[in-house]
């Protein structure tokens, strides 16, 4: 480059001197721009563009209409040549370069032609009719100059061009099914690369010896325009090379970068093999009945464990040695049948071998192999302590097995529970009972027939009711179809229509109109009587008016019930008036309801209504005679509660917070039964949310989606999210999709457990997610201590409450009013509650380091001014500034329509800001 530099300045030196007559202002500034691109950094190269090939046509163009206007002794013909040249390279400068600079279009009149001696010009026109001119000669002579170099130019970037492609060729590694192959393919490749890059440089070299060449055979003929079109076609030529040889490096480091990629999935695939060969030999040893065998297959374990332990110390991408198992080989035993010992005591332990290789694993598999063995064990002699053991190895967590296999222990001897197995015998039936439950509402069929099929389901309870009971009150309508499909099977049809009344009748007594749907589906007809009173009667003595509704719609209506003999009609009209939020008719029917209980179905129904102030202006008048009612129905009371605050636009939330309706008992933070309701409507309603459709799911204006926004990057931090994919997803056990996981999984139980690390505190939760100042009012005032007063709580709010950063997906409207609301926030944080220190400062500082909405900007200035004028303003507010700080800020207020207020504050003088 040293050279070509001294070369290119040496041509213009010799033009400069040579060819003053031609000199043109326009043209000589394309050469310098030229000139001083030599000096640019490579990235002014790369993010030039085509600006020398622009400059040197427009220098051109300059050039030759330098001649054109300053005349010469040109013929008609020489002129025509001239102006048609001209508008060739106009027109290429507007197709290619329009973006550089543009020129006008030439005529022949447009050119000028000079006389000499005052002959005119026809006179010289007729003397050059015959020859050529020295200008169209000189044209001629760049023309072939300019093709010559163009010529040159297009051989340099067909060299880099050919490389580039060469190269990118070997830029994509083959599909491979081994490693080996796969970094055969790398190697061959990448020298491959090596070897063009190689011949790329003698290529280059060459070309640039004939550019070289050319350009000094032009000097030393004193051909200087060809030797500078001959030096420019190098700077072209320099950056095709330089963009070539930059594809190149990108392509080796996407060659290693597919290498390393590939490898490490290979090396995973090997890991994944690998642990499922542990698995078959870990099934394999539970299984083995005999104690060689058994200790056969623990030695191939040990052995895959020290591979797979070789194989991630020695993994690497430049090799495949990482692959060969060196561990020890297992040496097989032979065994021999033993015929002196009982098969059951054989059996027996073997049982006992699995299980302690149980709990000294964890592996779920020994366990199943002691409760196969221990099975084994009774059936070859049915001893009520092989029953108890088969139980015993099942545990709590395969509560069907225990419990039956304890049911029949305790058929052969009825005292084996009664010392200390009664615990063991106690717990294992509440864990049946729990999974029976859970199955239940989880609508769990197949767990339910195998409990029914057992005959377990008529020796436990859930919550004090018969298991089918519990179902039909939670209107689990094909759980309750399962245990009838199930417990019925062979019965006659005169049993199983008795049955099926049976559970319909209870149905409209419990308020369960899916499970009367379901079995009018079926067939069944709802048009009968149990001890003189038909299911509609039920349903209006038990005031269970959906059930009631479902029923009466089955019959095709019905007119023995009216709103003037029967509460269960009030309550229709009641539910119905709160639905569109008639709340004058809703306290009208209620206050004609005469007895406690129709007045407790009022409040429950009130809860679920559509529309909630109904149940607000309800309760709030009879705080008194609904004391009870609420502590026995708090946990759907605070599970309605958290469906509604995830919702901003839900407005009366904060009613739900009073000490007479929903007390908390751990005050702002949320623990226990609580926290797990909580996070678990939260997961319900963002699961719903990622499932709808883009628009739905904005108008639904869900606070703050849970599973989308956030992930716990810390287990130390406030939880705030589950995230697929991370770490603690895994822990909890959800593999993919929290509609079918979350319920499987131990992630209740894992937060409840830990109410240190995982919490949620309602305070920040109404502050930053919901945005509502009555709800952080109603904390404040029920909950407020000294605790909440410790760190950077005003700061925080200040500068990441709603005030600056209202919901972003929120129209005009609703932005204002979430920016009027963080006003309440701080106004309320500040004077009602005494949350002031560095207040000012804080707020002041906010206005001159953020962007601010023009609202917000008002509102900030109404809270100054209270802290002005309370006595509560620190003139030195801004002290830390230094000097450039205070002049900028200075200089940024002269720009606004308040600066004065602004002046006065950054002065400190308070009594000038208006």
């Amino acid at each position: 480059m040293k050279y070509i530099n001294i070369l290119f300045l040496l041509i213009l030196q010799l033009i400069t001197v040579n060819k003053t007559n031609a000199q043109c202002p326009e043209a000589q500034s394309y050469v310098s721009k030229i000139e001083q691109a030599d000096s640019w950094t490579p990235t002014e190269r790369v993010s030039s563009g085509d600006k020398i090939q622009a400059w040197t046509q427009l220098g051109t163009w300059y050039n030759y209409r330098c001649e054109c206007e300053n005349g010469g002794n040109l013929s008609d013909t020489d002129l025509q040549r001239l102006v048609d040249h001209l508008n060739m390279i106009k027109g290429q400068i507007s197709s290619k370069y329009s973006s550089y600079g543009s020129v006008p279009s030439t005529s022949i009149s447009d050119c000028k032609k000079k006389t000499k001696n005052g002959s005119n010009a026809s006179s010289k026109l007729n003397n050059n009719s015959n020859s050529k001119s020295s200008t169209q000669i000189e044209m001629e002579n760049r023309l072939v100059n300019y093709n010559k170099a163009m010529n040159l130019k297009t051989q340099g970037e067909n060299i880099a061009r050919a490389y580039a492609q060469q190269v990118k060729s070997y830029g994509q590694l083959n599909s491979t099914s081994t490693p080996e192959v796969l970094l055969e393919n790398f190697n061959s490749n990448m020298q491959a690369i090596a070897d063009l890059e190689a011949q790329n440089k003698a290529d280059n070299l060459s070309q640039l010896s004939n550019t070289l060449s050319s350009s000094l055979n032009d000097l030393s003929t004193g051909n200087y325009e060809g030797a500078m079109f001959s030096a420019l076609s190098l700077l072209d030529q320099g950056e095709a090379k330089r963009e070539a040889r930059r594809k190149a490096e990108a392509t080796k480091r996407r060659l290693a970068y597919q290498v390393q990629q590939k490898m490490t999935a290979f090396y995973t695939k090997a890991v994944e093999l690998n642990d499922e060969a542990i698995n078959q030999y870990y099934e394999k040893a539970a299984y083995a009945y005999s104690k060689e065998e058994e200790a056969y297959m623990l030695a191939y374990i040990d052995n895959l464990e020290c591979h797979k332990k070789n194989m991630e110390n020695n993994f690497s991408y430049n090799n495949t040695s990482w692959l060969k198992n060196n561990c020890s080989v297992p040496v097989k035993k032979n065994y021999t049948v033993n015929n002196l010992v009982a098969k059951d005591i054989q059996y027996i332990n073997a049982a006992k071998r699995k299980y302690a290789l149980y709990k000294k694993t964890g592996e779920q598999v020994f366990q199943k192999g002691a409760m196969r063995f221990a099975g084994l064990a009774a059936t070859e002699n049915p001893k009520a302590d092989y029953y108890y053991t088969m139980g015993h190895y099942a545990g709590i967590n395969n509560p069907l097995v225990a419990y039956s296999s304890f049911l029949t222990a305790k058929s052969k001897n009825s005292n084996y529970f009664s010392g200390e197995k009664a615990s063991e015998f106690a717990m294992v039936k509440l864990s049946l009972e729990s999974s029976f439950k859970k199955a239940i509402e989880e609508n769990d069929q197949e767990v339910v027939s195998n409990i029914v099929g057992a005959g377990l389901h008529q020796t436990v309870k859930i919550d004090n009711s018969l298991p089918i009971i519990y179902a039909i009150k939670i209107d689990k309508a094909d759980v309750v179809f399962a245990f009838l499909n199930t417990d019925l099977v062979g019965k006659p049809q005169t049993v199983i229509n008795k049955k099926v009344q049976s559970a319909l009748y209870m149905a409209a007594l419990l308020d369960a109109p899916n499970t009367i749907q379901k079995f009018a589906d079926l067939g069944f007809s709802v048009d009968f009587s149990i001890a003189g009173k038909t299911p509609l009667d039920a349903a209006a003595e038990s005031l269970s008016v959906n059930s009631f509704n479902k029923i009466s719609e089955l019959l095709g209506g019905q007119t023995k019930y009216n709103i003037e003999n029967s509460d269960v009609i009030k309550l229709q009209h009641l539910l119905r008036s709160a639905d569109v939020n008639d709340t004058i008719k809703v306290i009208d029917i209620f206050n004609s309801l005469n007895k406690p209980t129709p007045k407790y179905k009022s409040l429950e129904l009130l809860l679920y209504a559509k529309k909630r102030e109904g149940f607000f202006m309800v309760f709030e008048a009879n705080k008194k005679f609904y004391a009870d009612w609420v502590k026995e129905n708090r946990a759907k009371i605070f599970k309605q509660f958290s469906e509604e605050v995830l919702y901003k636009y839900n407005k009366h939330v904060h009613r739900y917070l009073s000490l007479d309706l929903l007390p908390l008992a751990d005050g702002v933070n949320l623990y226990g039964d609580d926290l797990a309701t909580f996070f678990e409507v939260w997961l319900n309603h963002s699961w719903n949310y990622m499932s709808m459709p883009k628009k739905e799911s904005s108008k639904s204006a869900l606070g703050y989606d849970l599973i989308v926004n956030s992930s716990l990057k810390n287990k130390q931090v406030e939880l705030l999210g589950i995230q697929l994919g991370t770490q603690y997803a895994e822990i909890m056990g959800i593999t993919g999709s929290y509609k079918d996981d979350w319920n499987k999984s131990i992630m209740f139980e894992f937060i409840t457990s830990n109410p240190e690390t995982y919490q949620l505190n309602l305070l920040n939760f109404s502050i930053y997610y919901r945005q509502d100042s009555k709800m952080v009012r109603v904390l404040l005032d029920n909950y407020n201590n000294e605790t909440l007063r410790s760190g950077n709580f005003l700061r925080n709010v200040i500068w990441n409450g709603p005030m600056l950063n209202p919901n972003s997906t929120a129209n005009n409207k609703q932005q204002a009013e979430l920016i009027k609301s963080g006003y309440e926030i701080l106004e309320m944080l500040l004077f009602d509650f005494g949350y002031h220190k560095d207040a000012f400062k804080t707020l002041a500082q906010m206005r001159f380091e953020t962007g601010m909405y023009p609202q917000a900007n008002e509102y900030l200035k109404k809270l100054l001014d209270r802290l002005i004028e309370s006595d509560q303003a620190d003139p030195n507010w801004n002290d830390w500034w230094d000097s450039y700080s205070l002049k900028k800020n200075k200089k940024n207020i002269k720009k606004r329509d308040d600066r004065k207020y602004w002046e006065a504050v950054i002065e400190g003088n308070f009594e000038e800001r208006y």
